[in-house]
Parts: structure tokens; C-alpha cells; sequence
């Protein structure tokens, strides 16, 4: 939970930098086609950013000698039968109250939208419709006129030849696709109160739209204006719909009457290419990858590698390090036989191979997180779990000391570690005699 979150900080970021030039740069100009795309590519882009593999240059580790380190390692409390391991139970009261507000907020947005949805349906199958090309007409008891999907409802004592242009236009552009995808946004990030004034823009930029197709078909803009001054009102419905009058009536007015803008400025769209670069370097999920020529074959080495380094630097570790048996699990709150090491260290520092082999494994787990497994031979086998992300995949081939991964807190976790393991003929065995 805790790395979603940061993927949704991240995701909030990233939006605001798109949103914060969208109001310094273009929300004034005439480009409405462009504004849309840019606010529909800055939406997506959003999400996808943070989880994007930046893989830029290998990172290999030069391995040294720890004896002093290990031994201090036998000699502390925390390593024996019940050894000592550090318990953030506040940290994971934290998490889990928060989880459990941020899951609440989106099951409420979300019933929220399938009920709003619910009732358009239900006004549809109780209203009269009439077909208007490949578009439904939907004469409502409701006063505003709007457009949902590839449905128009409208008043049933008013069917304006005009407002019928305009809707068709939302429908013939799919603006309707633009708002679902907002949707989702707004659902994800409903904790973020800038994603309501994003749709709010989103949305503006589709009137725009089709304020400008319907004055294409020949319609005075007198009379267009005339239109809608007549029956100015604000909406009420806050759903993926597209008003004819609305709150932005005004703005759509000064746009009507405004000199177009210069076809010059077409060139500040392209500052998108440096935003998309530093945000894809400042949020890339994996900031290194190992670069090496790599045997697809998962087949087992035909000679024997025995683990003989440790999996981090010795000298980052904290005193906090949890050892091989019996311990109280700071999750589970009961003694439990721990299969493996725990190395407490800051998130980040990198994690390597202990010897030679093959990635057997490069996988998500929600107790593990994000892990990898390498197979050594035919006798010995490791396993580094809970890391921030993995620079390996299966059926790499990689040697003692290549960086596998980064140090994190994903899966069961009280906070940044690794957990290590080493199997001998597929039994855990004591990870410190293999330093």
C-alpha cells in the first residue's frame, strides 16, 4: 500500500506540472483542439510515467571483504533463536488507517458514479426517444439539455434545432471518451482536489469545441448567443455529461467573440517533449538496469556456484537487522521460524547477486513484493524480497555482485529491507555462513 501511494503522489505531481502549464500557457488561447489533447495526454501520461522503466546504464558492485562486519553479526542479540527485530506497529496503524480512508473515499466516488449512471438509465428507459441520424433523442421531464455517451436529452417541451448541433458535436468528437477516462482520474485521485478543477477544464475545452462546430454549420452567432442567454442556468449533475448551458457560459461567450489566436503560438505545445523527459527521469520506477548479454535458456549451470558475498553493503546496514530462526513477526504478532535474513537499510541502496546463476523468478507477491529468485547450480539457490524494484528479469543470466534490484518496503513490510534467503537442496539454511 505504501508503494501505491507514492505512485499516486507521483501521479499527482505529474498532473499538476501538466495542469499548471495548461493555465499559464493555453487556457486563454483559441487552439481548443490542441487544449484537449494536451489535458487528455497530460491525464494519461500522468499514470503512466511513474511506472515506466527508464534503463539507462549497467550498475555492478565491487565486492569486499566484510569479515569484521559479519562477525559483529554472530555477536549481536538480534541474531540467535529469538532474536530481537525492531516492531513500527505506529508506522502500520498509520498505513492501515490511511489505507483504509483512501479505499473508503473511492468506494464512495465510485457508488456515487455508478449511481448517477444508474439514474440516466433509468430516465432513459422511462422517457420517449426519438432517432436523429445514428443518434437517440431522449425527451426528458429534466430542464437542461446534455449529452451522455451517444444519447441526447433534452426538455420535452424544447427541441432547439440549434442545441441539437451542439450535442451532436460532443457526440461526433467523442468527448464522452475523454470524460470516462477523467472519470477514472478523478476516482483514483479523489483525495487530490485539482483533479476536479482538471474536468472542470477538460470540459470547457469540449464546449469550445462544439460551440465552434455548431457556428460552422452556418448558425448566426446572434442568434447562437441569443440561444444560450435565453435559459442560462447551472448545472446540477456532476457526472461524465456535457451541459449546453452550464457555469462556463461565460467564458464560452468571450471565446465566441475573441480574435483567434496566432498561429505562432503553435509552437508552445511543444514543451511537452522536456516535461515528458524530466518527469520519465524524475519518476522513473527503475532507475538502472543491469545491460548485459543474456541467456533466454533457463537451464541450470552445469558447474556449482556457492553463495559467497553478501546480498548488500554490510557497512548501510542497520542494528535493527533481523537473523535466521525463531523471532516474534512483527505482522503475524506470533513466534514464527524466519527462513531468511532481514537487512535493514535505507530504500534505495542497491542489492546484488550473491554468486553466479540464472533468474529463476522477477515477480510481484503481496507478502514478498516485489522479488527476485536465482538458482546456483544445481544445489543452492537465493531469494532477495520486499525490493523497491527488480533490474532483472527470468532467464537473465548474472553474475556474483550484479545489482538485481533496490532496497525497498513493498509486500509485508514495516519498513525499508531486504529479506535474504539461502536454500541448500531447497531447504533454508543460515544465509551467514555464505558471506
Amino acid at each position: 500500500m505504501i508503494a501505491f501511494g507514492l505512485y499516486l503522489l507521483k501521479v499527482s505531481v505529474c498532473l499538476a506540472a501538466f495542469y499548471g502549464l495548461y493555465l499559464v500557457l493555453f487556457r486563454t488561447n483559441t487552439f481548443f483542439s490542441l487544449n484537449r489533447v494536451w489535458l487528455l495526454a497530460g491525464l494519461v501520461i500522468s499514470f503512466v510515467l511513474p511506472m515506466v522503466d527508464l534503463s539507462l546504464r549497467q550498475t555492478r558492485y565491487d565486492v569486499i571483504s566484510f569479515d569484521s562486519v559479519v562477525n559483529s553479526f554472530h555477536e549481536s542479540d538480534d541474531i540467535g533463536p529469538f532474536p530481537k527485530v525492531r516492531s513500527d506497529n505506529r508506522a502500520m496503524d498509520y498505513v492501515f488507517i490511511l489505507s483504509m480512508i483512501y479505499f473508503g473515499g473511492l468506494i464512495f466516488v465510485l457508488s456515487r458514479f455508478l449511481l448517477f449512471t444508474f439514474r440516466l438509465i433509468r430516465i432513459k428507459n422511462r422517457s420517449e426517444t426519438h432517432s436523429y441520424g445514428n443518434i437517440k433523442i431522449i425527451k426528458t421531464k429534466m430542464p437542461l439539455p446534455f449529452s451522455f455517451l451517444d444519447l441526447i436529452f433534452v426538455p420535452e417541451k424544447e427541441i432547439n434545432a440549434m442545441i441539437i448541433e451542439h450535442e451532436k458535436a460532443h457526440i461526433n468528437q467523442f468527448h464522452w471518451i475523454d470524460l470516462l477516462l477523467m472519470e477514472t482520474g478523478v476516482m483514483l485521485l479523489w483525495f487530490n482536489p485539482m483533479v476536479g478543477r482538471y474536468k472542470r477544464s477538460m470540459k470547457i475545452q469540449h464546449e469550445y469545441l462544439a460551440d465552434a462546430f455548431t457556428l460552422g454549420k452556418g448558425v448566426q452567432p446572434q442568434d447562437y448567443l441569443a440561444c444560450m442567454l435565453s435559459q442560462l442556468q447551472l448545472e446540477t449533475a456532476s457526472g461524465p455529461i456535457s451541459h449546453f448551458y452550464s457555469q462556463s457560459i461565460k467564458q464560452r461567450i468571450a471565446m465566441i467573440t475573441k480574435n483567434k489566436t496566432s498561429v505562432r503560438f503553435y509552437t508552445l505545445y511543444l514543451v511537452l517533449v522536456p516535461i515528458v523527459f524530466g518527469l520519465l527521469v524524475a519518476f522513473s520506477n527503475r532507475p538502472s538496469r543491469a545491460l548485459s548479454n543474456v541467456s533466454r535458456s533457463v537451464t541450470v549451470l552445469a558447474g556449482e556456484d556457492k553463495p559467497s558475498i553478501a546480498p548488500v553493503e554490510l557497512t548501510k546496514v542497520k542494528k535493527g537487522t533481523s537473523g535466521f530462526g525463531k523471532r516474534w513477526h512483527p505482522i503475524l504478532k506470533k513466534i514464527q521460524f524466519h527462513t531468511g535474513i532481514d537487512f535493514e537499510m535505507p530504500e534505495g541502496e542497491v542489492v546484488m547477486a550473491a554468486a553466479d546463476g540464472i533468474v529463476m523468478e522477477s515477480f510481484f507477491h503481496s507478502e514478498r513484493g516485489n522479488y527476485v529468485v536465482v538458482k546456483h547450480g544445481n544445489i543452492y539457490t537465493t531469494s532477495y524480497s520486499h525490493l523497491r524494484n527488480a533490474v532483472v528479469k527470468a532467464g537473465d543470466k548474472i553474475a556474483k555482485g550484479q545489482t538485481l534490484g533496490y532496497v525497498g518496503s513493498t509486500g509485508w513490510s514495516t519498513g525499508a529491507h531486504l529479506h535474504y534467503e539461502v536454500l541448500k537442496n531447497g531447504r533454508p539454511v543460515d544465509p551467514i555462513r555464505y558471506f
